[in-house]
Parts: C-alpha cells; structure tokens; sequence
C-alpha cells in the first residue's frame, strides 16, 4: 500500500512558491490526478483490493478531467493545472519506496501514454521474433513503424480486471538493391495486453506483432 503522504508534503513543498495549499488540500488532489473523486475513495479501495494495486503498476495513468473537477471543488483556479499537475508527475516519479518496479513510467493523460506507445511499438517492433522473422524473408531491413489509429478495449480508467489497446498503422523498411524485390512495407497491428492496477496503473503482459507485406 502506498503512503500517499510524503509524497503529498513533497508536493505541498514544491508548489509553496506558487500556492498556499494545506496537506489535506495536497492529498485530494493527488487522489484526484490518479483518477478518484476523493482521497478517502483511493484509500478505501486501497484497502479492499487484495489483487493488483497501484503500487504494482508498470505505467500510471494520470486524469487531468478529475484534477481539474477537483481543484475547482477546492476552490483553486484553473490558471494552476499546468504547476500542480507538473509537480505531482514529478514527486510521483521519484517516491521513495511507492513503487515496486524501477521503471514505472507516470503519464500526464490518455494522450500521452498513447504518444509513449506509439515510440514504443516502433522501438520494440525491431527485436520481436514475429517481425523480424517476416522482414528476414524480403529484401528489406525494419526501419519505421508508424501508428495511425490507436483503439482501447473499454476506458482505461473504469475498466475492473484488464485492458487491451491495439496499434495499427504501416510498417516500411529500407530496401537492398543487391536482393530481388519481396516487398518492404504494409499494414501492422500491435495489441498490448495490460492487467489493472488499481484505477490508472497498468502491468503489461502481452504484446503480439501481426504484419503484412505489400507486393508489386
């Protein structure tokens, strides 16, 4: 279980220059960025969940939707988001002791996480066994993966058990002039599979590559 509190007085140390914010006030809205309507809702189900939680998670998720509800229910202006959000993003990274892994990774939105897949589908697309296996039939070597559509299995942040998200896009690859033609680009689909960790925190636990090669 993670003790939001320190990472609340970092925070509330951070954004003193800015803002004058209790504790209390600091844990709210931390709550509110990770997806709940108030600090007692993350704590209680905190409690109660004897599965995956938060401090498992490969990837945290944060909603600026809900941060931005929250502030204006404590009163605080919207002109703020920007700072607030920054310094949570920024303590949460660095918690001693909050997470269980080394190299959870703290998304500011939906939109980010989708931009931080989109680099890593063409970074990992260049180790896969399916991939490469295909490429080493043609006469081209794997250079880009591009991803022009990026569809979720239900949303993220209300979903109980688990997640899939599927990439879709073109592949291309740098083609060798010493080799017949066999094709060097096409369509690609990757689908990530992702338990839930509490209500922003995913643990991935698949990735599975399909592609094909168009010819001339």
């Amino acid at each position: 279980m993670i003790n939001f509190s320190p990472i609340a007085f970092e925070v509330r140390r951070a954004l003193s220059k800015h803002l004058t914010l209790s504790q209390g006030q600091i844990l709210e809205l931390v709550a509110a960025a990770l997806s709940y309507r108030s600090y007692a809702a993350l704590r209680s189900e905190d409690r109660a969940d004897h599965g995956l939680t938060l401090e498992d998670a490969d990837h945290v998720v944060l909603q600026q939707t809900t941060l931005a509800r929250r502030m204006k229910e404590l009163g605080i202006h919207a002109d703020a988001m920007h700072t607030i959000l920054e310094t949570i993003v920024d303590k949460l990274k660095v918690a001693d002791g909050a997470w269980k892994k080394n190299y959870v990774v703290i998304h500011r939105s939906l939109e980010d996480f989708g931009d931080f897949l989109r680099v890593d589908v063409e970074r990992r697309a260049h180790d896969d066994p399916v991939v490469t296996s295909a490429y080493a039939e043609t006469n081209a070597q794997i250079d880009e993966f591009y991803t022009d559509d990026i569809e979720y299995s239900g949303p993220i942040f209300t979903e109980p058990d688990a997640i899939s998200i599927v990439m879709s896009g073109t592949h291309s690859g740098d083609q060798d002039p010493e080799r017949v033609y066999h094709g060097d680009r096409g369509p690609f689909s990757a689908t990530y599979c992702f338990d839930k960790a509490g209500r922003c925190g995913l643990v991935e636990t698949d990735l599975t590559f399909e592609l094909d090669f168009e010819y001339d």
